[in-house]
């Protein structure tokens, strides 16, 4: 899948297992806002924010998680990207489950997100 923002692809690549990565397609004062279903959902603000604090605590729900992306719709400066997370939750369980991703993109790194997706699935992998 093609992105017209690098930004987004390198975050795609990374996810969740590359913080170097991650913080250099991070804008300094990036605002993340995940549902509030989502393990550890809720907002999050800069870098410690989203990589000290969200991360951590959220990846305790999955052994494996990767995003797959299956549609990009760009405009300027925001992109509604809508995939599947897929992966193993604590416990072994797999689980597959959709999300769409409403991204914002200031100076080529990323300045926001806004996440929906359907964590009723994670939970009941999570047991």
């Amino acid at each position: 899948m093609a992105f017209e923002h690098s930004a987004l692809a390198t975050w795609y690549e990374a996810v969740p297992l590359d913080e170097g990565l991650m913080r250099e397609v991070l804008d300094p004062e990036v605002e993340f806002n995940v549902c509030a279903g989502w393990p550890n959902g809720g907002s999050f603000q800069g870098h410690d924010g989203v990589l000290s604090e969200f991360f951590p605590e959220a990846s305790k729900a999955w052994e494996r998680l990767k995003p797959e992306v299956e549609e990009v719709i760009e405009a300027g400066d925001r992109s509604i990207v809508r995939g599947r997370y897929v992966g193993v939750a604590a416990g072994g369980t797999p689980f597959s489950l959709e999300f769409v991703h409403i991204w914002t993109i200031r100076d080529g790194k990323i300045a926001s997100l806004h996440q929906v997706a359907d964590s009723v699935l994670l939970s009941d992998a999570r047991g």
